[in-house]
């Protein structure tokens, strides 16, 4: 969903609800006010751009009613000549029937009603743009046409509209109110049938949207089915094809966690929805004042028994978290505070260029990030440009020999778990399952890149996953990174850190045990750090 709106305390908001399918069809979006909204998509024929609105009603001020219309009008003209225009939304506008001074190109024989201001306003804004109000050109009964009803059943008006340009008329095949939509509310569901479908375009950078029960492998059944897979694996195979046959294998043996929403409505309150539908349906045909109190009595009983249910809900999550602490889970206590507290960053806002505009395409996102992280200041960038001295320690001696299997052990050991995968989707909790036998497969690919002093392709990828802290999200500035990489790098660091630190410690020991020797002397020596 892409939204505007609550902007300086606003109440007004309007969005774009998409299905996830298409959502890399999305070349971008602008939010113009709380009461526009834009979006482009890419289609099977051209692109085509939505304007999503909610226009001022009736009796507002004609003030009110310019500052839109001028604010539509600059959307409009924003939108590329070759963009396919569809203008949907709560217009509040009364077109009425075809009139002899609007051409039946852009207003048809089907309308409803008597045309009135907002009407006036959105026909001339149809003339102005060459757009077809769809409503109008198709035939239906006028149950099917109106799209608003008043509080008393009195009076029912089509104000809800959605309107294509005028050449791309003939791909909008039909335009229809719902009223059966039983959503508690005086607007019916308006849709729209159109021909256009948009371009189902594989995102290849997007990472692999599945995550592994890797707690399943403290089952001793998983872990010895895992382990027996992978005692398989020949120690020859190339490092591309040990990485997908450990996905392979970890997909069969442990399979994948479905993020599945708990339902936290109660069976009696499912129960009051499906009489409150009923009633609805009821209505359609009998409009009688008993009726029409005992639907606004249920409806008034659904929110209640909703409210009723959250609050059961929140209680029971509490209370897992509760547990939770007492048996010193922190992990599972912390997951629950989140649940509670129902505090979410929203990582897919727009952001800002360096001239402060506002960036909504994913191109354009993506060039700003890169530019950011390459030319983010770094310690020893920031301590240069400052004419800083570094302080750096002295050369060590260090192991230059090729891993051995131990070394690969103990890397493995100290790898952290429940961390997010890297590139080749692999967690560090499937090299840990067995190190004896990971490490009998990864020696000889460790060895050999080792010895050539060359790192595989694969190897040199990793994914920034980018961290918000305080301030204004939409500034880069107000973000960090940090790198993920693949498993295998973390392992083959891991190694040379170990000597490393090895070394220190060393080092450490025989500067001791020299200042030991001396401490009896009148020179007294600082040991070096």
């Amino acid at each position: 969903m892409v939204y505007s709106g609550n902007e300086g305390g606003s109440n007004y908001g309007v969005g774009i609800l998409m299905d996830k399918t298409i959502i890399n069809s999305l070349m971008s979006w602008k939010a113009i006010s709380d009461r526009i909204i834009l979006a482009r998509f890419y289609t099977r024929m051209k692109k085509i751009s939505i304007i999503q609105c909610y226009a001022p009603t009736e009796i507002a001020h004609d003030e009110a009613k310019d500052t839109f219309y001028n604010q539509l009008s600059t959307a409009i003209n924003s939108i590329p000549k070759t963009d396919i225009v569809i203008l949907l939304g709560d217009l509040n506008a009364k077109v009425g029937a075809q009139q002899d001074s609007i051409p039946k190109s852009i207003m048809g024989s089907h309308g409803m009603g008597t045309i009135n201001n907002n009407g006036e306003r959105l026909v001339n804004l149809c003339l102005e743009y060459n757009m077809a109000i769809g409503g109008t050109l198709f035939p239906h009964k006028n149950i099917h046409k109106y799209t608003w009803e008043s509080p008393d059943g009195r009076t029912k008006n089509k104000i809800d509209h959605i309107c294509i340009s005028r050449k791309w008329k003939q791909s909008l095949l039909d335009v229809r109110a719902w009223r059966g939509a039983d959503i508690d509310s005086d607007h019916n569901l308006l849709t729209g049938d159109i021909r256009l479908r948009p371009s189902k375009i594989r995102n290849t950078l997007q990472r692999r949207k599945r995550k592994l029960p890797t707690y399943k492998l403290k089952m001793e059944g998983t872990k010895q089915e895992f382990v027996s897979s992978i005692q398989q694996i020949s120690q020859s195979t190339n490092i591309s094809n040990i990485q997908e046959m450990y996905r392979q294998i970890a997909d069969e043996t442990l399979g994948t966690i479905e993020n599945t929403r708990k339902i936290w409505l109660s069976n009696d309150t499912w129960s009051k929805i499906e009489h409150r539908k009923k009633l609805r349906t009821k209505m359609l045909t009998q409009q009688t004042d008993d009726l029409k109190a005992e639907y606004r009595e249920v409806a008034r009983e659904v929110k209640r028994c909703a409210r009723r249910d959250k609050r059961r809900y929140y209680d029971s999550i509490a209370t897992e978290a509760q547990s939770a602490a007492e048996q010193n889970n922190m992990r599972l206590l912390y997951n629950k505070i989140r649940t509670l507290a129902n505090h979410r960053t929203r990582l897919s806002q727009p952001i800002k260029d360096s001239n402060g505009q506002l960036l909504t395409s994913a191109q354009e996102q993506m060039q700003r990030w890169k530019e950011h992280f390459e030319y983010m200041p770094t310690t020893i960038n920031q301590a240069q440009a400052n004419n800083e001295s570094l302080i750096r320690p002295p050369p060590l001696r260090i192991n230059q020999n090729p891993p051995s299997k131990r070394e690969i052990m103990e890397a493995i050991a100290k790898m952290k778990k429940n961390r997010a995968e890297g590139p080749d989707g692999i967690p560090a909790e499937l090299l840990q399952a067995d190190p004896k036998t990971t490490s009998d497969i990864l020696l000889p690919i460790l060895v050999e890149v080792w010895n050539s002093e060359r790192m595989p392709d694969i190897w040199k990828q990793g994914i920034i996953v980018k961290l918000p802290k305080k301030g204004d999200l939409r500034e880069c500035s107000n973000w960090r990174g940090i790198t993920i990489l693949n498993v295998l790098n973390k392992v083959l660091a891991n190694i040379i850190l170990g000597r490393i630190s090895s070394k220190i410690e060393e080092s450490l020991r025989e500067e001791q045990s020299g200042f030991r020797k001396k401490r009896g002397s009148k020179i007294t020596q600082t040991p070096c750090g």
